[in-house]
């Protein structure tokens, strides 16, 4: 991102200086909340840990290591890591209002399943295109080799 400043007559492009690689975070963030949802589909991890742990560590943490690679002029990184960021958001925040208000009362097991199934198989489709564009990135890097 770059700022006009004001010296004497002329304007000077300012760059800002990059800030640290946010990859390592939002990798650590989603491998750390896809271990915790394995453990809970396993049965060994209760509900209340993996959920905060998506809310937070997964969702939060993920998009603002998505902002922060918008920040270095990474898109690829930016929307990998944000829609997993709010990936994780939405998985979790669906949990706690299936859980705690009347909107989980008022639907079947066979619905939320269903829903939940819908929402996985968007991902699939994110997960795919994602899948190309790092082929794309990686056959263009080794080429250039």
């Amino acid at each position: 991102m770059a700022v006009l400043a004001e010296e004497r007559a002329r304007p000077t492009l300012v760059e800002l200086a990059p800030v640290a690689d946010p990859a390592p975070l939002g990798l650590a963030a989603f491998a750390l909340t896809t271990f915790m949802l394995s453990g809970h589909n396993a049965t060994f991890i209760p509900d209340i840990l993996w959920v905060g742990v998506a809310l937070f560590y997964g969702g939060i943490i993920q998009v603002l290591a998505g902002m922060w690679e918008f920040r270095n002029r990474n898109v690829f990184g930016a929307t990998a890591f944000s829609t997993y960021g709010g990936f994780w958001l939405g998985l979790g925040i669906t949990v706690v209002l299936l859980e705690t208000t009347k909107i989980g009362a008022g639907l079947t097991p066979t619905d939320i399943g269903n829903g939940v199934a819908w929402f996985l198989v968007a991902f699939a489709i994110f997960n795919t295109y994602m899948m190309l564009w790092a082929l794309r990135v990686t056959l263009r890097s080794s080429a250039c080799s």
